[in-house]
């Protein structure tokens, strides 16, 4: 039969450390390739794939009678509880300054829009006070008005996007980023002693 890494590893008697020494992988991402988070980088495949090659022999060895201890399980959930919440950081930091730059460019479109209509409102208001109820320059009064409609109509847009949601997101996003930092600085003792990072999260 061919072997799984974690196979492989437990009928050697390497801890999760040892064996990621030996195909140059973190002792997270030897836990994540065997609970089946992520799969097996190319370079170290083709490491593992010679190991096995030098070892016929073990694919028909029997499984050791214990696999493993609760240390060791202990030790793999709490590295994969930690690589699980370092990859949901880079997530939500990534989706949050997606958010914030969202936001930013409506806030930009929304204060240019304001200013378009207030300055074009103001002229018509000057030119009819100048003009004192007289007729105004040929197209002037329409090309203000229809400044006035774009940027209502940009005005309207901007809404029609729903940015309070945005906003609702971007807390949100904060919020969990707040919890997962607290979580990474908690010491490890404390870590071995919560439910949470046991069960790997």
């Amino acid at each position: 039969m061919t072997l799984d890494l974690k196979t492989y590893r437990l009928l050697k008697g390497l801890s999760q450390e040892a064996i990621g020494k030996e195909l140059n992988l973190a002792k997270s991402t030897v836990s994540m390739i065997e609970n089946n988070e992520r799969k097996f980088p190319a370079d170290a495949r083709a490491i593992f794939e010679r190991l096995l090659a030098e070892e016929p022999a073990l694919a028909d060895a029997p499984l050791p009678q214990v696999p493993f201890g609760l240390e060791e399980v202990r030790d793999s959930n709490l590295a994969l509880a930690e690589s699980t919440l370092i990859q949901l950081e880079r997530e939500c930091s990534f989706d949050l300054l997606r958010q914030e730059r969202k936001l930013r460019n409506w806030k930009n479109q929304y204060e240019k829009a304001m200013a378009a209509y207030m300055l074009a409102a103001d002229l018509l208001a000057k030119m009819e006070k100048n003009n004192s109820g007289g007729p105004m320059p040929p197209g002037y009064a329409a090309n203000q008005q229809m400044a006035k409609v774009k940027a209502l109509q940009k005005l309207t847009h901007i809404g029609d996007q729903k940015p309070v949601l945005t906003i609702v997101k971007i807390a949100g996003l904060e919020q969990q980023l707040r919890t997962i930092k607290q979580l990474l600085k908690k010491p490890m003792e404390e870590k071995r002693e919560d439910g949470m990072w046991l069960t790997g999260g």
